[in-house]
């Protein structure tokens, strides 16, 4: 299965899951890596979470863009320089600045987007844009409001009781439909 297609799916698969989870301890105990504590973590996601729901259009995911650049996320001028250089087609993206700390990026937004919430460019997006809402769920563990995406749990319900691992659990934001 196509790796989007598996993350639109509720079917999960529990040998992976477990498999996972036992490389999640075993670094928890002994390797206490927190790179490989990172990498099992999303891997794991996909595992217990899937997106529901459809666009909307109503431009969210263009509106509050938190730009990641080598893992780090971009939060000042000088970090969106940076990502620039090599990445030119990110001009499009305008930093929103911290009310009280002009230094700070808060978040950024799209120019490319039209008035009736569709983008100028999207046959040329940024590959993030075309992998929304996978790229915001894997990286943030949420998708936006309001964009017609959710986060819903899987088939698979595992009685975990580490406590880091249910501590990144609580991170996801969970919805229903109804929400």
């Amino acid at each position: 299965m196509h790796f989007d297609a598996y993350l639109h799916s509720p079917k999960s698969n529990p040998w992976i899951f477990y498999g996972l989870y036992t490389l999640f301890l075993l670094n928890e105990v002994v390797l206490k890596k927190e790179r490989y504590r990172a990498i099992l973590w999303q891997w794991m996601k996909c595992e217990l979470f899937y997106i529901a729901g459809a666009c909307q259009h109503s431009g969210m995911c263009c509106r509050r863009i938190e730009l990641v650049c080598q893992g780090q996320v971009v939060g000042t001028q000088k970090d969106y320089q940076r990502l620039m250089q090599p990445y030119s087609k990110y001009d499009s993206f305008l930093p929103h600045y911290h009310r009280t700390n002009p230094e700070k990026i808060v978040s950024f937004s799209c120019q490319w987007l039209t008035k009736n919430n569709r983008c100028r460019h999207y046959q040329d997006r940024p590959l993030f844009c075309r992998q929304y809402p996978l790229s915001a769920f894997i990286q943030h563990g949420h998708v936006y409001d309001g964009c017609g995406y959710y986060v819903a749990l899987k088939d698979l319900r595992p009685v975990i009781r580490n406590k880091a691992f249910l501590d990144l659990m609580a991170t996801i934001q969970i919805k229903t439909k109804s929400d």
